[in-house]
């Protein structure tokens, strides 16, 4: 099965608990608060970081992504991110 199989794109996502980021001007950086794991997000991921603050449709996201960014890096991002929470 292709990673992008099976996302809802009618799903709601919002971001985790027990995170925090801060822009550090040409990438965000997020903090795990539990397990102290850093995690670099380059400006599609910040954006997409920000518009999940507050519950939004998987198609909420892509289309803002879309409208906003380069689409194959949008693209890109949202695959490895609704495979990553499906698992």
């Amino acid at each position: 099965m292709a990673a992008h199989e099976g996302i809802l794109l009618g799903a709601t996502v919002v971001a985790a608990k027990g995170k925090a980021s801060a822009d550090l001007g040409v990438e965000t950086a997020l903090l795990d608060l539990k397990d102290g794991t850093t995690y670099r997000l380059d400006a599609v991921a910040a954006r997409a970081w920000g518009l999940i603050q507050t519950p939004r449709t998987v198609r909420e996201v892509r289309d803002t992504l879309l409208a906003e960014c380069d689409a194959r890096s949008a693209s890109k991002w949202l695959l490895v991110y609704c495979s990553k929470i499906r698992n």
